[in-house]
């Protein structure tokens, strides 16, 4: 046990899979800010060191141990015997006096032996790293929650909403030291956005100018404001447009992106919806999607039509399109100078031939904002590459598909709104369950989405001033080079 004196600081142990070491690293760093002596393998072993026997003396030799705890981390591997070593060392502190304090870096169910540790209030969520400070000052009459921290903007965040935030900025937009990043969000996107520019300046080290402009501003879209963030648009290399995907804001989120593709110097990241579960989601690894991201595209390019089957209460629908006239898009998450992109990666998506849909297709997955209950959905007949008419299968289901395309009086929003423009795949295996947040649910593996409304934005020639992602779980997706099945039964084949 360890007999340093507090006012040293106490020495605090650092466990963790090998997957997290990035994250304990973030831990490290925290706890050294604050005034704590933490000890990390990867900081403190050295060449020649019989490791073994460091780490045991170690923990020994600690006041507290930080166990990160994720999916797995029950499995079989060296930290087993840690875990066994703390518990050694529980045992000969005093009675109600802590040691191992359990770091929750994903929601997970807890191990046997942490099932007597308080592990937090709510395990549906991560550990803030300012959870670790009070529990340590708790259990070690410390005082590391009050100290001045450089990095105390990041303390309300879990570790993977902050490690999802860093792999944003540094494997989708490469943000260096010498980048200028500008953020624009709303009131949905406020804590992911704080989040970030965190991110950006305490660990990029690079310039972050914060736009905030609500909602009303945004469907107001007036002269004024756009030309002020016009200005800062030219002088940003990287940009993030963040916010709600609400149909009514569309024409601000495009004018905003046109801006920015006039800056051949900018990479824009487009993140709709993005909150700080969203956030988490970047700190998974979605470099698995890419290669089926672009083996899909590559079918897409390849064929010269397609039919995508649906099916609703024991219904079957059938949607025939042509294509061939447009380039399909493998959406990678890689943003390069003078491009955009919708992010997280996850998606390949293609235009259809303009005005050549014909048939019917069953929307059961979700809406904007709206998740479609299990056995519900909507039903589009698209005569000539446009929606005919449409039959909702629950009043409420009806209600939410007219607040995207009709005003009150009855009448359409807007012109070729619901003209068929994008037709897409999602590949992204950490999206596991819908949200309602359409940039992340038309990326869930095996998803199909279509896009209605304008297809300028992705290189067409529909005009309108929206464009809305409907969501479904397909029971075959086929393209015609010869005939290959893309999807069956909702499971991507690639047969």
């Amino acid at each position: 046990m360890s007999t340093a004196s507090y006012s040293e600081g106490p020495a605090v142990f650092i466990s963790y899979m090998q997957q997290d070491a990035a994250i304990a690293e973030q831990i490290h760093d925290v706890l050294l800010s604050a005034g704590a002596r933490p000890w990390l393998d990867k900081r403190e072993l050295t060449l020649g060191d019989e490791w073994e026997t460091e780490i045991r003396q170690a923990l020994r030799h600690s006041d507290a141990c930080v166990v990160c705890l994720r999916k797995g981390f029950d499995e079989a591997g060296f930290r087993q015997k840690e875990v066994r070593w703390a518990l050694d060392e529980l045992q000969v502190r005093p009675p109600g006096r802590g040691f191992i304090i359990p770091f929750l870096v994903e929601p997970c169910e807890l191990p046997i032996w942490c099932q007597a540790i308080h592990a937090g209030a709510d395990l549906s969520q991560g550990t803030a790293f300012r959870d670790i400070l009070r529990a340590i000052d708790k259990h070690c009459g410390s005082h590391l929650s009050s100290a001045s921290l450089p990095c105390a903007q990041n303390l309300v965040f879990t570790a993977g909403q902050v490690a999802g935030a860093r792999k944003l900025l540094s494997d989708n937009l490469k943000v260096a030291r010498d980048d200028r990043v500008l953020l624009v969000f709303d009131e949905v996107s406020v804590s992911a956005a704080t989040c970030i520019a965190n991110e950006v300046t305490l660990h990029a080290g690079a310039a972050c100018r914060s736009r905030q402009v609500t909602m009303a501003e945004r469907i107001d879209c007036s002269e004024g404001m756009v030309e002020q963030l016009a200005g800062e648009i030219r002088e940003a290399s990287a940009i993030l447009l963040l916010g709600s995907g609400s149909a009514a804001a569309f024409p601000f989120r495009h004018r905003v992106l046109m801006l920015a593709m006039e800056n051949s110097e900018a990479r824009t990241g487009w993140l709709l919806g993005l909150t700080l579960d969203g956030l988490t989601r970047f700190a998974s690894d979605w470099k698995p999607a890419v290669e089926l991201t672009e083996s899909i595209a590559s079918l897409m390019g390849a064929a010269v039509s397609g039919r995508i089957t649906t099916e609703l209460e024991q219904e079957t629908y059938v949607l025939d399109f042509e294509l061939g006239d447009h380039r399909p898009v493998a959406a990678t998450g890689e943003v390069g100078k003078g491009t955009w992109a919708n992010l997280p990666a996850g998606e390949a998506y293609i235009l259809p031939n303009s005005r050549t849909a014909q048939g019917m297709i069953a929307i059961n997955g979700s809406l904007p904002s709206y998740v479609i209950p299990k056995h519900s959905g909507v039903v589009l007949r698209i005569d000539r590459g446009e929606v005919a008419e449409f039959r909702a299968l629950s009043s409420e289901v009806e209600a939410q598909f007219r607040r995207l395309f009709y005003e009150s009086s009855g009448e359409l929003r807007t012109a070729d709104c619901m003209a068929l423009a994008e037709i897409g795949v999602g590949t992204n295996h950490t999206i596991d369950c819908l949200s309602g947040a359409a940039l992340l649910d038309e990326k869930m593996v095996g998803m199909v989405h279509i896009g209605l409304g304008d297809s300028t934005v992705l290189g067409g020639s529909i005009m309108s001033s929206q464009h809305i992602d409907l969501v479904t779980r397909a029971s075959r997706f086929d393209l015609i080079v010869g005939e290959v099945p893309l999807i069956v039964n909702g499971r991507i084949c690639l047969g």
